[in-house]
């Protein structure tokens, strides 16, 4: 069954008005019912990966929220001595959005490794165009390269 196929649609509407039986559910419901989601895009990694099983298993964890994170522990699982707070920082709920994108203890130094890495990445799709072929896992960006077309710095 295609992602973007009426019976899907309409599996997905059934899903929604029975309601969400657990609160992280919502957030995935809710994306999918706003004007911009598309089911078939969100999903298409699914299909043209390549992943191991053990990794596209993670990944839909990761997409459904149902990472074991302090604070899926707290209020999902309802296990009331559980600390919510981030084990690095402390400071806020340990949730899925906070470890990936706001911690300030992981700001300084995972955050801008995975920005290096996937600027790397763009930069070598554009180094393409000027016939630098070379495989990801040997490819460092040129400072400038340049062809009768293109020139990227």
């Amino acid at each position: 069954m295609q992602m973007n196929s009426p019976q899907m649609k309409n599996i997905i509407t059934k899903s929604r008005d029975n309601g969400p039986k657990k609160p992280c559910m919502a957030t995935i419901r809710n994306d999918l019912s706003q004007q911009y989601g598309d089911i078939g895009a969100l999903n298409k990694w699914l299909t043209n990966a390549d992943l191991f099983a053990e990794t596209e298993g993670f990944l839909t964890a990761i997409q459904d929220l149902v990472i074991l994170t302090r604070n899926y522990k707290k209020y999902i699982l309802k296990q009331p001595d559980t600390d919510e707070l981030c084990r690095r920082c402390g400071r806020e709920s340990e949730t899925i959005q906070h470890i990936t994108a706001a911690c300030e203890q992981l700001a300084p130094t995972e955050y801008v490794k995975r920005n290096y890495v996937l600027a790397k990445i763009i930069h070598q799709k554009l180094a393409e165009l000027i016939d630098d072929k070379s495989p990801y896992y040997k490819y460092t960006p040129a400072n400038v390269l340049e062809n009768e077309n293109f020139k990227l710095y």
